[in-house]
């Protein structure tokens, strides 16, 4: 699934708000899994592309999910984020969760 127009919009923001999207920066991303062996499968192989995994959370109740918060270093802008979303939504798929966005610091 490529979330190209969602890569854009929030690009499209950091712009809005001065940021002139050329310095590397930390970006972070987050996916949602149904277990944690779930959880544990994909932050396996995002670290494996060469993410960093931030921090992991437990669901507070029945409903909530198992969360883990990934950290990429890179230039905010459409190709790179339209491959890396792309591809941690993919690995989220495979492993069973759903990848839920980024967000990076206005610079």
């Amino acid at each position: 699934m490529i979330r190209s127009d969602i890569n854009r919009a929030v690009l499209d923001a950091l712009s809005d708000n001065g940021d002139a999207l050329n310095q590397v920066r930390d970006i972070t991303h987050w996916a949602y899994f149904p277990s944690a062996q779930a959880r544990a499968g994909f932050i396996e192989r995002a670290v494996a592309a060469g993410l960093k995994l931030v921090t992991t959370m437990e669901p507070r109740n029945a409903r909530d999910k198992f969360g883990a918060i990934l950290l990429w270093k890179d230039i905010p802008e459409q190709n790179s984020m339209d491959r890396i979303t792309a591809m941690l939504a993919e690995l989220a798929e495979q492993c069973g969760g759903d990848y839920d966005g980024w967000e990076t610091q206005v610079l």
